[in-house]
């Protein structure tokens, strides 16, 4: 009950084999379901943090921001 009230209330989305789904869609037998919570985190500035600290590691200036 409290799975299907998370989904009824949109804290948690539905999606089926990745696709998004609405809660009450027909599933078909071996149909692979997924429950998506909220992102903690942007995805693009976690990507960016991750490439400016091996750029960092690496020592390459060439892809070292400088301001203007």
């Amino acid at each position: 009950p409290a799975l299907a009230d998370a989904v009824q209330s949109g804290a948690l989305a539905v999606a089926v084999y990745g696709e998004r789904a609405r809660p009450d869609r027909v599933l078909a037998e071996g149909d692979r379901i997924e429950l998506l919570g909220a992102l903690i985190a942007d995805p693009k500035q976690s990507r960016g943090r991750r490439a400016q600290v091996q750029r960092t590691r690496a020592g390459d200036a060439r892809w070292t921001r400088r301001d203007r």
